[in-house]
Formats: C-alpha cells, structure tokens, sequence
C-alpha cells in the first residue's frame, strides 16, 4: 500500500480533558446557540 495512504490510516488522535474545569449553562447555551447559526 502506499506510504502515505499507510500513513493516514494509522494516525491517531488523543485529547486530554480536565474534568476539573466545569462548564456552566450559560457557556453551553452559548456554545448551542453559535452551532444552530454556522452554516450547514
């Protein structure tokens, strides 16, 4: 298989969360809010 197609089909991604870090109702709505008016 090509090296490159070899290449993007093991590649990985990893994110970390802080679970100590909260996020409050208003931030979330916010968020909601900015996601319905993007286009589709």
């Amino acid at each position: 298989m090509n090296e490159t197609i070899q290449l993007l089909r093991n590649h990985r991604s990893v994110r970390d969360f802080h679970t100590e870090k909260d996020v409050s109702e208003a931030q979330i709505q916010t968020i909601i809010e900015v996601a319905l008016s993007g286009p589709n």
